[in-house]
């Protein structure tokens, strides 16, 4: 027996958190953050088949420095 789950109207609390960090000093930058800290499950249809998707933990970095060239201009690189 086949259960046909998109042929019923089901609705469905899907959350999705994330945090962040950012600290800042006068000539650089450090940031990192993290996406999806919930493990959820969605089941999605794509041309009548149906599908399953998980959201998984993402990490995220970055960091850049401010490299005075002159007066005026600011050279920040970052990665």
């Amino acid at each position: 027996m086949k259960i046909h789950f998109f042929l019923e109207n089901v609705s469905v609390f899907n959350p999705n958190v994330g945090v962040g960090a950012y600290l800042k000093g006068e000539r650089f930058y450090v940031n990192m953050s993290a996406t999806a800290l919930l493990k959820t499950k969605r089941y999605e249809k794509e041309s009548g088949i149906v599908t399953q998707a998980t959201d998984k933990m993402q990490f995220f970095m970055g960091a850049g420095y401010h490299f005075p060239l002159n007066k005026n201009v600011t050279f920040t690189p970052f990665f």
